[in-house]
């Protein structure tokens, strides 16, 4: 017969698994990109995607389905979702905005499993380019007022809404913010980034997105003054370095030299860095995109051996950044796949997700 538990038992049960899948002891930090933005109609098999979610095509402003990836992310070991932000909710720019699956889907799932900590990833490009107009690289240049005043107001809205949220990730006490592409920041974007941190009232945590290959780190070290960690989103690698199609081992082979240069030169500077990892990447599919770039995981083996290589270089106290665990117009996705008839690189199941919870 079933035993029967108790409510304060299952509370504290509730609150002892909660506490094992928040807080390591010690181990890798792994971060993930994490995409609240998606509504059943955007998962056309060869149309937007090239592959589909085991769980089947979702709507990420539903709670079931954040609560659906905070289970996977518990199997992977995954410590952080770094969350897309594209705009405030409620909008300002006559569209939802990603916040607004962030407040009605992922945290009504996060409080009711809290597995996960969670930062804001946010993404300047699609920001300025809805709310203004502005193409790349316009969209990065804070000598126009019109960007310079939406990132400090923007930076300002996140810090209030979501800071004191004991479930935002922090580093050594400050909460954290994602800036993307920060390697083209031009203008006046020093003056920007110095407001926000006077804003603040928190001593914030920014990660910029810095490391790209065809960069010299060196030269780069005044930027990082400003900054508190180093890293980039994707693998940092530009589409010429490698054959187009492929396989990760040959796209880590190039890369983890890059990466073991660049955290050379920016643990010298006193700032961290976060090592990042990625299975695959395929756009072709999306109209307007660079025809190369794309690279795969033919196997479980093949993406376990870039994130062995990344594992073999770094102590129990760094930061890895997956790209991605469900960016699946770019087939960079970790989440659980399912694609049947369909090759490996497009039907995964949870290999990627195994690699994870094995290496780290």
């Amino acid at each position: 017969m079933p035993v029967k538990i108790s409510k304060p038992l299952k509370f504290l049960w509730f609150l002892f698994l909660s506490l094992v899948l928040c807080f390591h002891v010690y181990g890798v930090t792994v971060g993930a990109h994490y995409y609240p933005w998606y509504r059943t109609w955007n998962f056309v098999l060869n149309q937007t995607v090239r592959a589909l979610p085991a769980i089947g095509p979702y709507d990420t402003s539903n709670p079931a389905v954040a609560s659906q990836h905070l289970d996977q992310a518990a199997y992977a070991g995954i410590d952080v979702f770094f969350l897309e932000w594209t705009g405030p909710n409620p909008s300002d720019t006559g569209r939802i905005e990603s916040e607004y699956d962030i407040d009605y889907g992922f945290l009504p799932a996060l409080n009711s499993k809290p597995y996960v900590k969670y930062c804001i990833f946010y993404d300047q490009a699609i920001r300025m380019d809805i709310k203004w107009g502005l193409k790349v690289p316009s969209s990065f240049d804070f000598d126009k007022s019109n960007v310079y005043n939406t990132f400090v107001s923007d930076l300002y809205h996140i810090q209030t809404k979501y800071f004191s949220d004991w479930k935002y990730f922090r580093v050594n006490g400050s909460p954290v913010v994602w800036l993307y592409l920060e390697r083209i920041y031009s203008g006046n974007w020093r003056g920007a980034i110095t407001q926000v941190r006077n804003n603040a009232g928190w001593n914030i945590y920014l990660i910029a997105d810095d490391l790209w290959n065809t960069l010299a780190p060196a030269p780069r070290r005044w930027r990082w003054s400003y900054f508190d960690a180093i890293s980039c989103y994707g693998i940092g690698i530009d589409p010429n370095y490698y054959p187009d199609g492929a396989n990760v081992r040959t796209v880590a082979d190039v890369a983890i030299p890059v990466y073991t240069n660049w955290a050379n030169w920016v643990t010298w500077e006193g700032k961290d860095f976060f090592w990042p990892l990625m299975a695959q990447y395929d756009d072709d599919h999306l109209s307007r995109r660079d025809p190369l770039g794309e690279f795969y995981s033919d196997s479980k083996s093949d993406f376990s051996y870039f994130a062995q290589r990344i594992r073999s270089l770094i102590t129990d106290w760094e930061y890895v950044t997956v790209t991605s665990f469900n960016e699946w117009y770019e087939t960079s996705a970790v989440e659980a796949c399912s694609t049947p008839g369909y090759p490996y690189k497009y039907n995964w199941g949870w290999d990627f997700l195994s690699v994870l919870r094995e290496i780290f």
